[in-house]
């Protein structure tokens, strides 16, 4: 265990953005933090998110965030604390965001994550209470950046499984329009995953 001397001189050198101190803090903690992502992670979900890639964006808000001065840090424990919390967040965005009704890993098909095709929105399986949570979540952002009521119909019957051909019909909406609908929904999910991995999903501004 580091002297209470050797840590106060390692935040400092991180604060000061030196990458020694960096190298040092990865070293140190890389292969429990990717254990806990794998952990947190489902099998299906590792198919599409590398638990090393949820590592290298903890060490990013981690580091940029040290460097602002957005922690105050007391000791080595505190420090540990804060990395498995911003590692069990970035773990929640992704679940959240790979489980939005788009994007749902537990829908994958054969071929990978790609644009809005037909049948990307058809169900297999019920989520967990947690899995729900999280996606309805996902869906009430949607629906609430969603600025007219063909819109949110739209969305609503893309979740429910409808073809685009079917959501035209009932809804009398040109198939060009339900597609570009769709686009702009799925822009709204990239959205939200690029804001929630630029930092922790739930920042809190001080660390114990």
């Amino acid at each position: 265990m580091p002297s209470v001397e050797s840590f106060e001189q390692l935040l400092r050198d991180l604060r000061e953005g030196l990458p020694a101190a960096a190298t040092t803090v990865y070293h140190r903690y890389a292969t429990r933090l990717i254990a806990l992502a794998r952990q947190n992670l489902s099998g299906r979900l590792r198919r599409r998110v590398d638990p090393e890639d949820v590592l290298q964006s903890v060490f990013r808000s981690f580091f940029g965030r040290t460097a602002a001065g957005e922690f105050d840090l007391q000791s080595e424990h505190g420090l540990w604390r804060l990395l498995v919390r911003l590692t069990l967040n970035k773990c929640g965005c992704r679940a959240r965001f790979e489980q939005a009704a788009c994007r749902d890993v537990r829908r994958d098909q054969a071929v990978g994550p790609g644009p809005l095709d037909e049948g990307r929105f058809s169900a297999a399986g019920g989520p967990s209470p947690v899995e729900a949570a999280m996606l309805a979540e996902v869906v009430a952002y949607v629906l609430g950046r969603l600025a007219t009521e063909p819109k949110r119909r739209i969305f609503e019957m893309s979740l429910q499984g409808h073809s685009i051909a079917d959501i035209s019909t009932a809804l009398g909406y040109y198939e060009r329009g339900v597609e570009r609908v769709r686009a702009e929904i799925q822009q709204l999910l990239e959205g939200l995953l690029a804001a929630e991995t630029g930092q922790d999903c739930f920042p809190q501004r001080r660390a114990a």
